[in-house]
């Protein structure tokens, strides 16, 4: 999968060689259609970008918690909240990873 920093790098040289899309007259070396798909392609990439890094923060949140807990002793608090962890970490992997 190609970031869109390179393609527009990739496009800003073609259009410094005055390169453009066959039959195409104005120039451009994207149509409309294929800039709509490029947008909606990286505006989902973007979504599960978000639900990924807030279900890390979960996860690392109930981690430090579980930390603090065996600190004051409190083993049955922080063995809840390590289970609470791994199981935000197994659904990010469900959801988001595993199948990407």
């Amino acid at each position: 999968e190609r970031k869109c920093e390179d393609l527009l790098y990739e496009l800003s040289l073609s259009q410094e060689n005055g390169d453009t899309m066959p039959g195409r007259q104005d120039g451009s070396t994207l149509d409309e259609k294929e800039w709509l798909q490029l947008q909606e392609a990286y505006s989902e990439y973007d979504q599960r970008r978000e639900l990924v890094i807030k279900g890390c923060r979960d996860a690392q949140k109930a981690a430090k918690q579980a930390i603090f807990a065996l600190h004051r002793g409190d083993t049955q608090r922080s063995a809840k909240l390590i289970t609470s962890a791994n199981e935000c970490v197994q659904r990010v992997w469900q959801e988001h990873v595993r199948d990407t």
